[in-house]
């Protein structure tokens, strides 16, 4: 027990909710059978299936910003649920190295192709082939393949492979919400073509010790704050001063290690480096389960520039604290009460 309570000394610094959906810097990233967002960069909405709203053809959710023209529907407008599968994209990827962008919701694939003639003379003068129209995006269950252009550093361009191969300018995916189908296809250079690739992780918890390493820990979904997350998917970095620093496997994404220290790479642009020689074990197995915070309060006898108490709301279903706070000082120091007496860790 003492080694977990030094756990929470250390890591319960400080401890906030944080959505977190890190962002696809480079394809080699994606997964498969791994869900993901589409979000319009410039804050136009999520890409997503909402029956409500179109049966047919993928639309927006959540937009921040109206389209310079205006938003033909306030529903584009609602925010989305990351957990709702109609949310949520797979990328399959075929063997040219294109994609399919399925809707894990639907099942269905999304595409903007249309075959306006099939063999033949076409073009005026001459030739022989199938011609395309790339329209309104909208939902098949045919796998036609997309091609992803990098737009800039983890921003994403998708059109489909033929139209790119022919060179089409106006066939990217596009936010639209000023139009009663919100998935068009436009130019590359529009703002509603530049696309962010979100991870699809929720209520993490960013815990900072103290000493200048955080990471992304992530409890349960469904258990309460400071609860261990089960064996297998985490890994356990035990300090010879008792301090335990727990990280999700799937948040590393790589690892370097040195004769004094092991560096990782997480999702989410965060780096953490961990001194060898501190190391006492290494390990799969949860150390043991943690208290649970009871109480989480910002005292104004401990703080001097705050003026008043700042008690948090702890909401054990979302593993989440919410505290608001009027101070003109940058750190604050929290008074947190566990689970049992014994275990108070009193002001921190």
């Amino acid at each position: 027990m003492k080694k977990v309570l030094k756990t929470l000394m250390l890591l319960c610094t400080f401890a906030c909710s944080n959505t977190a959906q890190a962002q696809i810097k480079n394809l080699s990233q994606i997964k498969e059978n791994t869900p993901y967002l589409l979000r319009c960069v410039n804050d136009y909405g999520y890409c997503v299936y909402n029956a409500d709203v179109d049966e047919k053809n993928p639309t927006l959710g959540e937009a921040l910003v109206d389209h310079p023209s205006g938003c033909a529907n306030d529903a584009y407008r609602t925010p989305i649920d990351p957990k709702n599968k109609n949310n949520q994209w797979y990328f399959i990827m075929d063997p040219s190295g294109d994609y399919y962008l399925q809707n894990v919701g639907t099942g269905n694939y999304i595409t903007n192709r249309t075959e306006s003639s099939s063999g033949g003379w076409w073009g005026g003068w001459g030739g022989w082939g199938t011609t395309y129209e790339y329209g309104t995006w909208f939902f098949t269950d045919e796998m036609i393949s997309v091609s992803i252009e990098s737009n800039g550093d983890g921003i994403w361009m998708f059109r489909p492979r033929t139209a790119a191969d022919s060179n089409t300018t106006t066939a990217f995916l596009c936010a639209a919400s000023h139009s009663s189908t919100a998935i068009c296809s436009w130019q590359a250079s529009d703002a509603g073509s530049s696309w962010e690739i979100l991870t699809v992780e929720e209520d993490v918890k960013l815990y900072h010790n103290g000493s200048g390493t955080s990471g992304e820990v992530r409890p349960e979904d469904e258990g309460t704050l400071g609860e261990v997350i089960p064996e297998g998917d985490t890994r356990y970095f035990c300090f010879l001063d008792s301090q335990v620093i727990a990280i999700p496997e799937q948040f590393i994404l790589d690892r370097m290690e040195d004769e004094q220290f092991i560096t990782l790479t997480l999702q989410g642009d965060t780096t953490i480096t961990l001194s060898k020689f501190a190391l006492e074990t290494e390990t799969t197995e949860a150390p043991g389960e943690l208290p649970v915070i009871e109480s989480f309060k910002f005292n104004n006898k401990f703080n001097d520039q705050l003026y008043t108490d700042a008690t948090g709301i702890i909401d054990n279903e979302k593993d989440s604290i919410y505290v608001q706070a009027s101070s003109i000082s940058k750190t604050l120091v929290a008074s947190i009460k566990l689970s049992k007496e014994e275990d108070d860790l009193g002001t921190k």
